[in-house]
């Protein structure tokens, strides 16, 4: 899932409501009928661990360009 989906998913449930917000078009938007009511809102805990995922994968790619820019630098300090 690429970075812009979570963070978009979570700006706006956390936002008030606003005719610029449009949430059915959001990936984490659901609409279901339980007893005869209906509902809608974001699918949230699918969202946090979207999120939590993006930013693991991040952090990841983070330490591996730290780990590649310390071999560059020892490499021009020899």
């Amino acid at each position: 899932m690429k970075t812009e989906k979570p963070i978009a998913a979570l700006r706006c449930s956390s936002s008030a409501s606003s005719v610029e917000l449009d949430c059915r078009a959001c990936t984490f938007h659901m609409e279901e009928t339980i007893d005869g009511k209906d509902y809608a809102g974001c699918e949230c805990d699918r969202m946090l661990l979207a999120a939590v995922d993006k930013i693991e994968e991040l952090m990841d790619r983070c330490a591996r360009y730290a780990e590649e820019i310390a071999v560059l630098r020892e490499k021009v300090n020899v």
